[in-house]
């Protein structure tokens, strides 16, 4: 093999071994909620790190909808079940969780 070749597949090989490791160095996150029938005054900030995954868990004591702003995500939820969806935090920026009726943002999720 010649040494630019070598020198080639060494740097690809290395590219691999890095983009890798960032992945798996990132722990997954679960954002528990309970959903009431009264609206919360302030919603509650989650930090998440990009590139987690993002797993909601909501009780609710109401049926409804949450919904996931900028990532597009819906939860549809049963009085007196928990409902559960899992995501990939890939973008930054801080997103509201939020349902209609009760209209309110119960957590914002900053990502970054």
């Amino acid at each position: 093999m010649t040494r630019p070749a070598s020198l080639l597949l060494s740097i690809i090989a290395l590219l691999g071994l890095v983009a890798c490791s960032g992945a798996a160095d990132v722990p997954p996150t679960t954002i528990r909620m309970t959903i009431t029938a009264e609206a919360p005054a302030e919603p509650v900030v989650e930090e998440v790190p990009l590139g987690s995954v993002v797993t909601l868990e909501v009780s609710s004591e109401v049926d409804g909808l949450l919904h996931v702003h900028g990532y597009e995500e819906e939860l549809t939820l049963v009085a007196g079940e928990t409902a559960s969806e899992t995501f990939k935090a890939n973008m930054t920026g801080a997103f509201e969780l939020e349902t209609h009726e009760p209209d309110a943002v119960w957590v914002k999720m900053v990502v970054s």
